[in-house]
């Protein structure tokens, strides 16, 4: 599944929003799995099984990827597995408020996962205290949980 705009003139003019790719069950497909780019907006990649994304050269390409300027999105609930992707789920820098959540993932040639998106992007989820103040729950790279004041 590939969301790109290739040409200038079709760029950032909302032909890529509300991108929901949700329940799909995807095996050696050659590349990515998912591969989201040229800033699409409100995305969600939901429940969905990959399994041996990638038949080129291992460690090249990710099962699901966010790249080029994906912004507000959810990737969460997938489940990922195979030997020959870089990352299960890869979001890159240039991706903005890209959150993920209970990925299950195993076999990358890398990492699981790598969630490099800024302005807001994490891994982790909401919840709530019991007077209503709102916060980000994640986890640090020791594994430790990290509360953080949530927008």
């Amino acid at each position: 599944m590939y969301v790109n705009e290739p040409d200038v003139p079709y760029q950032g003019l909302g032909y890529s929003s509300k991108i929901f790719i949700n329940h799909n069950e995807v095996q050696n497909c050659g590349r990515a799995a998912v591969l989201i780019g040229c800033a699409a907006d409100e995305i969600k990649v939901l429940y969905n099984y990959v399994e041996d994304a990638t038949i080129e050269t291992t460690g090249t390409r990710s099962a699901i990827n966010c790249s080029t300027g994906a912004k507000h999105g959810r990737v969460m609930h997938n489940k990922i597995r195979g030997t020959k992707h870089k990352y299960g789920i890869e979001i890159t820098a240039s991706c903005v408020n890209v959150q993920t959540f209970n990925n299950d993932t195993i076999g990358a040639v890398t990492k699981p996962q790598l969630n490099s998106s800024t302005g807001g992007g994490f891994e982790g989820y909401f919840m709530h205290s019991t007077n209503g103040n709102r916060y980000i729950v994640t986890v640090n790279d020791a594994g430790a949980p990290v509360y953080t004041a949530g927008k």
